[in-house]
């Protein structure tokens, strides 16, 4: 990709990142690249990128999940799918929290592949304007000190709205690592995209394939995240932290000091 090139889709994603809005995921890098596939259909490219892709990011749990779902590609449509994968990170940096598997998954079904069942997941500046209501604007308030915040997402697709309210703490100075989540879904494939949207954006998750309504469960994935939660701080170790931070402030400062009066 050319420097200009690159630049354009920075100064892109920006702006798509902060509307909320990603035009035609179509034209999205990633989702370009994904049309390049010669002998499966974009919809069979977006499966088993998805799937693969979710697979790796389990550090070799899935190991044959994923060859199974790399078998028989040509090496050509192989090719694309590791270059789309590769790609969709880059994306998503430029995008931060932004979820670009979920409209490229709805547009496929109705753009593309008619034979592929449509479905249609909530607009990402929606999720926002729902998170805000659901926080108020300030979400330190739904921490209880020396406790993880678990919750719950029963038909997630592919977890914008999770995404979103992990953005809304970023936003506000929070970790997402002071959180848990459990989400589920029906479709194998929104499943995968969201190991993929949480897991590497940093958010602790189990990810549930199966049916909310009847209660069953076909599998059930937890991110490297999940053990990486940690509780909210209580009282006396933000104290401790503030203390701590001054100290390293004044050793810094002192340091300085005797650097310039050294020389």
């Amino acid at each position: 990709m050319s420097r200009l090139k690159a630049a354009m889709d920075r100064d892109r994603g920006a702006q798509q990142a902060a509307t909320g809005l990603v035009g035609d995921p179509l034209r999205l890098p990633f989702a370009q690249v994904l049309q390049e596939v010669q002998q499966i259909r974009v919809s069979e490219a977006y499966r088993r990128m998805v799937t693969a892709g979710a697979c790796a990011l389990t550090a070799g749990r899935a190991e044959g999940l994923y060859l199974d779902t790399i078998k028989g590609l040509s090496p050509h449509d192989l090719d694309v799918i590791v270059r789309a994968f590769r790609q969709l990170v880059v994306d998503m940096e430029h995008r931060p929290f932004l979820d670009l598997l979920g409209p490229l998954y709805m547009e496929i079904g109705h753009k593309l592949d008619k034979q592929d069942r449509g479905e249609f997941f909530t607009p990402f500046c929606l999720n926002r304007v729902m998170v805000d209501l659901l926080t108020a604007s300030e979400p330190r308030a739904m921490f209880t000190p020396g406790q993880i915040l678990t919750a719950n997402e029963p038909a997630c697709g592919t977890c914008g709205m999770v995404l979103a309210f992990a953005e809304h703490l970023t936003t506000h100075g929070v970790s997402p690592l002071h959180t848990r989540w459990t989400v589920q879904d029906l479709s194998q494939t929104s499943c995968y995209a969201s190991y993929i949207n949480l897991t590497l954006w940093g958010v602790p998750a189990t990810v549930v394939c199966g049916d909310t309504l009847r209660m069953t469960v076909h599998w059930a994935w937890q991110n490297v995240h999940w053990h990486q939660a940690r509780p909210w701080p209580t009282a006396e170790e933000r104290r401790a932290h503030v203390a701590e931070v001054m100290r390293q402030e004044r050793f810094l400062r002192t340091f300085r000091e005797l650097f310039v009066g050294a020389a």
